[in-house]
Protein backbone atom coordinates (compact mmCIF):
# COMPACT_ATOMS: atom_id res chain seq x y z
CA UNK A 1 0.00 0.00 0.00
CA UNK A 2 1.53 3.25 -0.94
CA UNK A 3 1.01 6.39 1.09
CA UNK A 4 0.22 9.53 -1.33
CA UNK A 5 2.27 12.80 0.14
CA UNK A 6 -0.44 15.75 0.93
CA UNK A 7 0.59 18.87 -1.28
CA UNK A 8 0.45 22.12 1.11
CA UNK A 9 -1.74 24.23 -1.29
CA UNK A 10 -4.39 21.29 -1.43
CA UNK A 11 -4.22 21.55 2.73
CA UNK A 12 -4.79 25.47 2.54
CA UNK A 13 -7.39 25.32 0.12
CA UNK A 14 -9.38 22.74 2.32
CA UNK A 15 -9.11 24.81 5.57
CA UNK A 16 -10.49 28.12 3.77
CA UNK A 17 -12.68 29.82 6.32
CA UNK A 18 -11.49 28.53 9.32
CA UNK A 19 -9.23 30.34 11.29
CA UNK A 20 -5.40 30.64 11.60
CA UNK A 21 -2.26 32.05 12.25
CA UNK A 22 0.31 33.25 10.06
CA UNK A 23 3.96 33.38 11.19
CA UNK A 24 6.00 35.41 8.25
CA UNK A 25 10.16 35.24 8.50
CA UNK A 26 10.19 38.68 10.24
CA UNK A 27 8.78 36.52 13.16
CA UNK A 28 5.28 38.77 13.12
CA UNK A 29 2.50 36.49 13.12
CA UNK A 30 -1.16 37.12 11.78
CA UNK A 31 -4.48 35.54 13.53
CA UNK A 32 -7.64 35.60 11.67
CA UNK A 33 -9.90 33.90 9.42
CA UNK A 34 -8.43 32.57 6.10
CA UNK A 35 -11.09 34.05 3.53
CA UNK A 36 -8.54 32.58 0.38
CA UNK A 37 -5.43 31.19 -0.96
CA UNK A 38 -4.19 31.36 -4.11
CA UNK A 39 -1.13 29.01 -6.62
CA UNK A 40 1.51 31.48 -4.83
CA UNK A 41 0.16 30.49 -1.26
CA UNK A 42 -0.52 34.36 -0.93
CA UNK A 43 -3.84 34.68 1.32
CA UNK A 44 -6.34 36.81 2.40
CA UNK A 45 -7.49 37.05 5.65
CA UNK A 46 -10.81 38.94 7.59
CA UNK A 47 -10.96 39.63 11.20
CA UNK A 48 -7.39 40.15 11.17
CA UNK A 49 -5.14 40.70 14.44
CA UNK A 50 -1.17 41.23 15.01
CA UNK A 51 1.06 39.71 17.21
CA UNK A 52 4.65 40.73 17.75
CA UNK A 53 6.49 38.52 20.99
CA UNK A 54 3.34 37.37 21.56
CA UNK A 55 1.93 40.78 22.30
CA UNK A 56 -1.01 42.12 20.26
CA UNK A 57 -0.31 44.97 18.36
CA UNK A 58 -2.65 45.52 16.25
CA UNK A 59 -6.16 45.01 14.94
CA UNK A 60 -6.98 44.48 11.23
CA UNK A 61 -10.13 43.91 9.03
CA UNK A 62 -8.66 42.37 5.66
CA UNK A 63 -5.53 41.71 4.89
CA UNK A 64 -3.56 40.38 2.46
CA UNK A 65 -0.30 38.13 3.11
CA UNK A 66 2.24 37.57 0.11
CA UNK A 67 3.08 33.91 0.11
CA UNK A 68 6.60 34.38 -0.47
CA UNK A 69 6.81 35.86 3.11
CA UNK A 70 5.31 32.98 4.97
CA UNK A 71 7.46 31.29 7.65
CA UNK A 72 4.58 28.97 8.42
CA UNK A 73 0.39 28.38 8.50
CA UNK A 74 -1.15 26.83 11.61
CA UNK A 75 -5.00 26.45 12.12
CA UNK A 76 -6.59 27.00 15.17
CA UNK A 77 -8.78 24.21 16.43
CA UNK A 78 -12.50 24.79 18.15
CA UNK A 79 -10.32 25.22 21.73
CA UNK A 80 -7.82 28.62 19.90
CA UNK A 81 -4.88 26.44 20.01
Amino acid sequence: MSIQPKKPLNILQKMLDREVVVRLKSNIEYHGKMVNVDIYMNMILDGTKEFNGGQQVASYGTVIIRGNNVLFVGFKNSSGI
